[in-house]
């Protein structure tokens, strides 16, 4: 919707198939990993909250956002990703243990342009998210809402649950 935020119904109905000029891009792009200060990489979702934490704690939790849990509880679609990534999750883990142990991202470019290197620029469902989890200057977005669509009987649990208090 943001992209489209600068168009009329006029716009969109006569733009040619390649698309309408007055779409803007809310954000490029993403890489896999930030190789500067001003990127934020689709792997890094875990990373930042991370870096948010004391860093004396930070060490033992990097083994537990890379520790494999049971791939029969994933979905179709979810476990084929987990597949297709796993190559990556080592060297990854490594990147993350640097990132936690104090390494700038300056440091880590090289271990960024390596695990980049064979990942397309993309978007994610998650990549609205990263962009609303870094530092004011450099996030693109702020996160309010996730929007989903449910059956009466999932409507009517999210009803209960949001009347009960938050611990």
């Amino acid at each position: 919707m943001l992209a489209l935020s600068n168009c009329t119904a006029a716009d969109i109905r006569s733009a040619p198939a390649a698309g309408a000029a007055c779409v803007d891009e809310v954000f490029a792009p993403m890489p896999l990993v930030a190789r500067t200060a001003t990127e934020v990489g689709l792997a890094e979702g875990p990373l930042l909250s991370l870096l948010e934490i004391p860093a004396q704690i930070r060490a033992p939790l990097v083994g537990k956002i890379f520790a494999t849990g049971n791939p029969a509880k994933l979905s179709s679609g979810h476990r084929a990703v987990s597949e297709q990534v796993a190559p990556l999750m080592g060297a990854l883990s490594q990147f993350y243990t640097a990132r936690a142990g104090g390494a700038p991202v300056e440091a880590t470019a090289s271990a960024a342009d390596m695990l980049d290197a064979n990942m397309p620029l993309n978007y994610s469902p998650t990549t609205f998210l990263i962009q609303a989890m870094g530092p004011q200057a450099t996030r693109a977005m702020d996160y309010v809402v996730t929007v989903a669509f449910v059956n009466a009987a999932g409507y009517a649990k999210a009803q209960m649950l949001s009347s009960q208090p938050v611990p």
